[in-house]
């Protein structure tokens, strides 16, 4: 009797679970822009950043809006934050601007016309420099993407949804948007590859990955008496949400022990830019 009643109670609590998570889904389940403009009141170069609210330990758990934001600050670029975890561009993505009455989306869409349209030249002195420059941003943001994020949308991703909505939502409800979540990012790491590799196997791409990213570091020198890169800021973004998550993740001590020069930049810019 006693053991039914255990099972009965668990198999109440399992329900829940995932009722909750379906629930949440739907909740929060994007509303795709039409590509009309939300900001109706806009002013003239001011950039309107839409992205997810800021969790206490990082100024977006978005990769891709935090390289956006990081590359306002550096460039001193006026811009108001849009915060929202439904609104998506006309694509389906997050982040997204509205800039003097156009729709834009995709991070490398957002930078190419800002830095246009401002006039903030690269600072690649030679065609090869500039060929690297677009080389790693595009690395960091197709592969570094999945190597530096895996563990915290996958094996810890109830700590790293607990620190994101801690302050906002009671911690029960980290098991509902984690396991959502999880099930979200999972998709997307067995369509790029990333996925199919075992734990061992995803390490070692992580100490790969980071290697180019210290060599990279290194060819630019310090950052503190001119602007970031689009590359920098793109190194930035992709790295910092797993970095600076207060829980334990080899990530953080990899980039501790292994690469100080990494190490020192995450902790000057999030300095500079965001503290």
């Amino acid at each position: 009797m006693a053991v039914a009643l255990l099972l009965l109670n668990l198999t109440v609590v399992v329900s829940a679970i995932f009722y909750i998570e379906r629930a949440i889904k739907n909740a929060l389940k994007p509303l795709p822009s039409d590509g009309a403009l939300l900001k109706k009141d806009w002013k003239k170069d001011i950039v309107y950043l839409y992205q997810f609210p800021r969790p206490h330990y990082v100024p977006n758990a978005s990769p891709f809006a935090l390289k956006v934001e990081t590359y306002l600050k550096s460039h001193k670029i006026p811009y108001e934050v849009i915060e929202s975890y439904k609104l998506r561009s006309a694509h389906g993505l997050i982040p997204f601007i509205e800039f003097n009455g156009k729709h834009i989306a995709d991070s490398r869409l957002i930078l190419k016309h800002l830095s246009a349209h401002f006039n903030e030249i690269e600072l690649t002195k030679s065609p090869d420099n500039a060929l690297e420059e677009t080389f790693i941003a595009r690395f960091v943001d197709d592969t570094v993407l999945m190597s530096a994020n895996a563990e915290r949308v996958q094996d810890k991703v109830f700590d790293a949804v607990g620190e994101m909505i801690k302050g906002v939502l009671p911690q029960v409800f980290k098991y509902p948007l984690g396991l959502a979540f999880r099930s979200f990012a999972k998709e997307k790491f067995i369509e790029n590859g990333f996925g199919r590799h075992t734990i061992k196997e995803q390490s070692k791409l992580l100490n790969t990955d980071l290697e180019a990213i210290n060599v990279f570091l290194e060819s630019r020198g310090r950052h503190e008496a001119r602007k970031l890169s689009i590359a920098e800021c793109t190194i930035f973004g992709h790295l910092a949400p797993s970095y600076f998550l207060p829980r334990p993740l080899k990530i953080q001590k990899t980039i501790n022990t292994q690469f100080p020069l990494i190490r020192d930049f995450m902790q000057s810019v999030m300095s500079d830019y965001y503290n």
